[in-house]
């Protein structure tokens, strides 16, 4: 039963009871039961406080303390728990349906036999969290930061057990005042036996590096090399590399499981820097540039990703030869420099860097490419601030559209092409009177060409240059 004095506390604000809470600190406050629905509780210190079966579906609980915290059998359903500290909390049997856990921490959390369907765990910290025989069909797990930790004798691991989830989705659709999950695996049906672990255990073991300023993709080379060398014959792979609509990039780090993925995280993003210091001394000293200069090839860098992109899939265990010729895995990768620049796609490529793109495809395109590259159409599109807002929600819209059916197990690529001509015809329009829409759809011909492909047609059918 709830205590009447504590509850009465608790009533007269966040503010009061947060400060009752710091001048009794011994105090575990007893509000088994209580019913909080839909209450404004930000930032509340629930800490060691016993809330067993209490109802707080819908309450506002962002950034929250709930840590060590009796929440067995509590009702969180469609609560907001952004940031929250559920830090050793017990949530045995707990009902989170549709609750936003973004950002929360869960570190050695007991989330067994709770309902996670359609929860949004954004990005979540999930550090020896125990998931046994919980409910996740319908989560959303994008960019899950796990470890496992190890210390004291203990090995803290996060366990997955007897999960109940048919489905789950690696990403949603920003912008929308209610998340729209995407990425949906299975893209159809549910899972099958031991699909889901396999899952978890490849999400589990990477590591996500955000470039916020584009990326000296030469000092990314050599930040992962010097991992490598240091490795000890350990096999890393860059999983996916995401344009992000503010410019940055993520790139996903596949490593062993059982790595200090934080330690990785560190000593990659110290070896960039210092490599990237380097190059841009050099910059300034052999060729003068001024900083405006050097952020302009900052960004012709940048849009190499394209390159790496093709050997993303690939170990990088990569062996430095004469010149720029790199060896990475069992394919070869050869940059030259010179006034074109050609894509051969096939068993060795070859980029050109200079100032023609002219590509040709060996090989088709997976559709997991064909749902990034359409995303990065998608990104480049939201940032075309020329383009008035009307005709750039419409666009966005219609890539939306495209990813979607490009995702389901049949897709109809008809509609597909149409919706990137329409956004071509709607680009070219406004690329009439305005130089940056025009010089774009220049610059998305060659991810164009590569979606093209994988839908059957004739790149110039649906994406038409100004000249």
């Amino acid at each position: 039963m709830v205590n009447p004095e504590h509850l009465e506390i608790l009533k007269q604000g966040v503010e009061v009871w947060n400060q009752w809470r710091e001048n009794n600190p011994s105090v575990k406050p007893d509000l088994n039961g209580v019913n909080l629905q839909e209450t404004q509780l930000s930032v509340v210190n629930f800490g060691q406080a016993y809330l067993n079966v209490a109802n707080l579906s819908g309450a506002d609980l962002s950034g929250a303390n709930f840590s060590q915290a009796n929440l067995s059998g509590t009702n969180f359903s469609e609560a907001y728990l952004s940031g929250a500290k559920l830090i050793a909390a017990n949530l045995m049997r707990a009902n989170l349906y549709k609750a936003d856990l973004s950002v929360a921490q869960l570190v050695l959390a007991n989330f067994s036999e709770a309902d996670l369907r359609k929860a949004f765990l954004h990005a979540t910290h999930i550090l020896g969290t125990n998931f046994n025989a919980s409910i996740l069909t319908g989560s959303c797990i994008k960019d899950w930061s796990f470890a496992d930790i190890v210390g004291g004798g203990k090995n803290y691991e996060t366990t997955f057990l007897n999960i109940d989830c048919d489905y789950i989705f690696l990403d949603f659709l920003e912008g929308h005042p209610k998340y729209i999950f995407s990425e949906r695996r299975p893209h159809t049906g549910e899972f099958k036996p031991g699909d889901f672990e396999r899952l978890i255990k490849k999400v589990q073991g990477t590591v996500d590096l955000i470039f916020s300023d584009g990326i000296d993709w030469k000092a990314f080379l050599e930040a992962c090399e010097n991992l490598q060398a240091e490795a000890d014959g350990t096999i890393f792979s860059i999983r996916t590399i995401d344009s992000q609509s503010d410019g940055s990039f993520v790139i996903r780090l596949q490593v062993p499981p059982e790595l200090n993925k934080a330690e990785i995280q560190k000593y990659i993003e110290e070896k960039y820097k210092r490599a990237l210091k380097i190059r841009e001394t050099k910059y300034r000293k052999e060729l003068n540039f001024r900083d405006r200069e050097i952020e302009i090839y900052k960004r012709e860098n940048t849009n190499l990703w394209e390159m790496v992109k093709l050997k993303a899939s690939q170990p990088f265990n990569i062996i430095q030869q004469q010149g720029d010729a790199m060896m990475s895995g069992n394919k070869d990768i050869q940059i030259v420099r010179g006034d074109n620049n050609r894509t051969a796609k096939g068993d060795n490529s070859t980029f050109v860097q200079g100032d023609n793109n002219q590509i040709s495809q060996g090989e088709q395109v997976s559709t997991t490419e064909v749902i990034e590259m359409l995303a990065y159409l998608e990104d480049q599109i939201q940032n075309l601030t020329a383009l008035p807002e009307t005709e750039r929600e419409k666009s966005i819209k219609r890539l939306e559209a495209a990813k979607v059916e490009a995702s389901e197990s049949e897709p109809d690529k008809e509609s597909i092409a149409k919706s990137l001509k329409r956004v071509n015809e709607t680009l070219n329009e406004a690329g009439k009177t305005t130089e940056e829409v025009k010089e774009l759809v220049k610059a998305l011909f060659p991810t164009v060409v590569k979606v093209a492909g994988w839908l059957g047609y004739a790149a110039g059918k649906i994406w038409m240059t100004l000249p």
